[in-house]
């Protein structure tokens, strides 16, 4: 939050300051206002799709710990392991 110290913008009423614009003017502002709304849309979907490749490489990486886990606990050719004979 702002501190009583930090100058905030006020917020303001889009419809209230609408009509006090010319049609012209209105035209621009609406059109900056759906530009700004399909980019806001389109990072949202970038977000959502990294986030998405993210919990896919996760899984992956899990998946592959694993079945590493898995599989080196299947072996068996160090318990037949003899240790060599010391020298005298």
């Amino acid at each position: 939050m702002a501190t009583p110290n930090e100058k905030v913008l006020p917020k303001i009423d889009i419809e209230k300051e609408l009509s006090n614009m010319n049609p012209i003017q209105q035209m621009l502002v609406r059109k900056t206002m759906e530009r700004n709304k399909e980019r806001a849309m389109k990072i949202q979907r970038v977000r959502r799709n990294v986030r998405l490749t993210g919990l896919l490489l996760g899984a992956f990486v899990v998946g592959v710990y694993a079945y590493t886990i898995t599989s080196i606990k299947q072996e068996t050719f160090l318990d037949d392991f003899e240790e060599p004979q010391k020298r005298k």
